[in-house]
């Protein structure tokens, strides 16, 4: 049988000082005396479960829902609730409280609600709380001396009205910050932000002071040496970020992060993340730490070298994202510089030549086959034991671009540095042999290609470009073996179809690329290619060799109709005085596209309208 009339329960009252307002109003009596005689033991009420809950409302007349808003519970396997909500410890300590000095003088008034009891609220038992929403003052400490598992009282820590009056007079103001009227909301069943919404209450409190203490303090912070004062102004700052999503809360954090990384200033994630990572990394024992943990994560693995494998927020990194210059170097075995500078050239790394930066990042898959082709490259001499060819014509085959260097390798180079792509010379060699015809012995007429040189006065270079472009009929080869070495042509043909095709003013696909500075699989894709009005941006002509088939040729007029026209972003970069992806973002921003598409370490193209229009 409840006891009646119901007492009312005053705005954000706690269980402990409602029951010790219904003692004094029902029985007269103070709150231990009335516990033992409706035969209650005090420790039940620290916590109470189900058993507990059920026992009070029959006693009070307030329903388990109610009950279980003025107080922290115990739900069956042992876990801490309040308002229905699931709560780690931290999020309220029992053997804490804390008061608001105008709040209790109100309450001593005969006239109030509670006709001059102390009235304790269930807020203040909430650690993120720290002000008081009705008269904008700091909370203050409550000195309780009873044991951890007793009764806490709010008259236990109230002074007499005369010290409570001294002690309101000098609160320091606090605004009742958006964190806490989130969480008061929250425990009222109102919605707040959906980011935050969707974890644990205390863990979203947790993650918005975190967040805003580690923007607002050193990095390196002692978080045990800050002040309440602190912590309110880090859950103001961080909740009003967090109430934006993972987005926001990342933004906020790239911010912070390129500020510490800046100049000669460098330094891994722990050291720019410092508490927050510390809290996200080390304390794995403690609570969950929500969303926020995979919003740090992935911006860390976005911009820090971390190899697969590595435990970080206790997961193991599945790939590794980036590189640094010298992560990266390190891994290949090539010195930071050699890195940097082909980096810096292939458009990989938008810095400036120099000390590299421990923050200079690079896409890892890019970098690693940036090193890959380093460390396969070749010099010149090693070119043309490849080829089966002689020096001097490897040496031309490069200097016409039909084989290319590294990017940025281009001009006068020593004959020794090994910057010739393995892959652009097996490319080559490829292309050459697929127009020769296998055979047992050679044809009338045919010969080497070094003897039809000298037959047909044609430079080697152009029977390569003749060949490659399908102009002659025949090709053969005894011993595939041999390589350049054993090619067979006609010097006759050689003559007739070189004369033909240079004096028509027109190339092959191959030294058209060289024209353009162009791979031959960049030139493949831009061949193809055509404008807003359907035209192709390089016209080709198809022409029957002596044997009928078709053989592509480019007009060189056309060519250097195109070159008036589009300009590569390597020479807008050059020209700038900056690095290519400095300028292709600034162009990306102005809306500024190129005509065609690459990969990585492909050349993009503009038209010079465009660009001169907003670069100038």
């Amino acid at each position: 049988m409840a006891l009646h009339p119901i007492l009312p329960v005053i705005a954000g009252e706690c269980l402990t000082s409602y029951l010790n307002r219904s003692a004094q109003w029902h029985c007269c009596m103070g709150l231990h005396d009335f516990l033992a005689l409706v035969d209650l033991p005090r420790a039940a009420l620290t916590a109470p479960g189900s058993e507990t809950l059920d026992r009070l409302e029959g006693l009070l007349g307030l329903p388990v829902g109610r009950l279980g808003e003025m107080t922290f519970t115990v739900d069956g396997d042992g876990g801490r609730m309040l308002a229905g909500l699931p709560v780690q410890f931290e999020f309220g300590d029992i053997r804490k409280t804390k008061y608001c000095p105008k709040c209790l003088l109100e309450d001593l008034k005969p006239d109030s609600p509670s006709q001059g009891v102390a009235v304790g609220r269930i807020g203040w038992q909430v650690a993120h709380i720290r002000s008081c929403p009705v008269h904008g003052l700091a909370l203050l400490p409550g000195n309780i001396q009873s044991p951890p598992k007793s009764l806490q009282l709010i008259t236990d820590i109230t002074p007499d009205q005369k010290a409570l009056a001294g002690i309101a007079d000098q609160a320091t103001a606090r605004k009742w910050s958006g964190l806490e009227a989130y969480i008061s909301n929250r425990l009222a069943r109102q919605p707040g932000p959906a980011w935050l919404d969707e974890q644990p209450i205390d863990v979203a409190a947790r993650a918005c002071e975190m967040l805003g203490m580690f923007l607002l303090q050193p990095p390196m912070v002692s978080l045990s040496r800050l002040g309440e004062e602190d912590w309110h102004q880090a859950g103001q700052l961080g909740f009003e970020i967090s109430a934006g999503g993972g987005e926001a809360i990342r933004a906020a954090l790239q911010e912070r992060m390129d500020a510490a990384l800046t100049g000669d200033r460098s330094g891994g994630a722990q050291k720019v993340f410092g508490c927050l990572y510390k809290w996200l990394q080390y304390r794995q024992d403690a609570k969950g730490k929500g969303p926020i943990r995979e919003v740090v994560r992935e911006l860390i693995l976005d911009n820090f070298p971390y190899e697969p494998g590595t435990m970080l927020f206790g997961e193991p990194v599945d790939r590794q994202r980036v590189h640094s210059v010298y992560s990266l170097a390190k891994k290949a075995g090539i010195t930071p510089r050699a890195v940097q500078r082909a980096a810096i050239l292939n458009g990989l790394l938008d810095a400036e030549l120099g000390k590299p930066r421990s923050y200079e990042i690079l896409d890892a898959e890019e970098g690693e086959a940036l090193t890959e082709m380093m460390l396969s490259a070749m010099s010149i001499a090693e070119l043309a034991e490849f080829l089966g060819s002689t020096f001097k014509q490897a040496d031309d085959l490069v200097r016409a671009g039909l084989i290319s260097r590294m990017q940025g390798e281009d001009g006068e180079v020593r004959s020794t540095r090994k910057t010739i792509l393995h892959a652009s010379a097996e490319g080559f060699l490829e292309d050459l042999l697929a127009q020769a015809e296998r055979v047992k012995a050679p044809s009338r007429g045919m010969m080497s290609i070094d003897a039809a040189v000298d037959r047909s006065r044609w430079p080697a270079l152009d029977v390569f470009q003749g060949i490659l472009s399908g102009a002659l009929s025949r090709v053969e080869i005894v011993d595939p073996e041999l390589k350049v070495q054993g090619l067979l042509v006609n010097p006759v043909e050689v003559r007739d179809a070189l004369a033909r095709m240079k004096g028509d003013g027109r190339v092959g696909s191959f030294e058209a690329a060289a024209l353009l500075g162009m791979r031959q699989i960049e030139f493949r894709n831009l061949a193809r290619l055509r404008g807003p009005d359907g035209t192709p941006y390089l016209a080709q002509h198809v022409e029957p060799n002596t044997r009928g088939r078709g053989v592509k040729l480019f007009d060189i007029a056309g060519i250097e109709a195109f070159l008036r026209d589009y300009v590569l972003l390597q020479e807008l970069a050059e020209r700038a005085g900056v690095g290519r992806l400095g300028v292709k973002y600034k162009l990306d921003a102005l809306g500024v596209s190129p005509i065609n598409d690459a990969t990585a370490q492909g050349r993009l193209w503009y038209r010079r309208a465009d660009v001169e229009g907003v670069l100038g």
